[in-house]
């Protein structure tokens, strides 16, 4: 009474089938004109059934949403490792192909001077 005004929601019961209804309430004060004094009091109600149906599917919706963004998150830090592995096993092999390349070109010249001492010790 003191601010005139009170918003809010209450949940009402229906009569017949006792199932609680979400309501947006607005009540108000209606002042005298001349007098400035209360005189009435007034309320205006919106059902909010609908509203609060569709809160809970956007918010099943977000659940849903959330744990697929988890599952594809994991999928994709996995595949990250391996990958990772990967790059790490290729470097490895690319060295020692490196150093087999090396011990091949060593072999191939020391072969190579070893069949040129031959013929000139012939």
């Amino acid at each position: 009474m003191g601010t005139g005004r009170w918003l809010g929601e209450l949940n009402l019961r229906h009569f017949k089938t006792g199932e609680d209804i979400p309501f947006l309430v607005d009540w108000f004060r209606i002042d005298d004109l001349r007098t400035g004094r209360p005189m009435n009091m007034a309320t205006v109600s919106r059902d909010l059934r609908g509203q609060k149906q569709l809160e809970e599917s956007l918010r099943r919706l977000n659940e849903s949403l959330e744990q697929r963004v988890a599952e594809r998150t994991s999928e994709l830090a996995d595949a990250l490792q391996r990958l990772t592995l990967e790059a790490e096993e290729r470097m490895q092999a690319d060295v020692r192909s490196q150093e087999l390349q090396l011990e091949l070109l060593h072999a191939s010249r020391l072969s190579a001077a070893g069949s040129d001492g031959w013929r000139v010790g012939a």
